[in-house]
């Protein structure tokens, strides 16, 4: 299909009211997230996903296995870096 036929110059403007649309509902939840820190990825002309990136920081307890245990204080989860000694 070109450019210039009617068909995709419709298409064109749906698709652009789409992104409009989506950029104007979501402006406040996007601008609230990006103050908080967080990142905001457009997983689609209608999708958002968002993240807090200090969720990086944490990783799987080597302990537990991410069953929960004491080293852990049962979440599963450490911060990466603080691994403690002895079991």
């Amino acid at each position: 299909m070109r450019e210039s036929t009617p068909r995709s110059s419709v298409l064109t403007r749906i698709y652009q009211s789409i992104e409009w649309f989506g950029a104007t509902v979501f402006a406040g939840s996007d601008r609230r997230a990006r103050d908080h820190g967080w990142q905001v990825v457009e997983t689609g002309r209608l999708n958002r996903l968002y993240r807090d990136p200090r969720f990086a920081q944490f990783v799987r307890c080597a302990w537990c296995e991410g069953a929960g245990c004491d080293s852990c204080a049962g979440t599963g989860r450490v911060v990466r870096g603080s691994v403690r000694s002895g079991r």
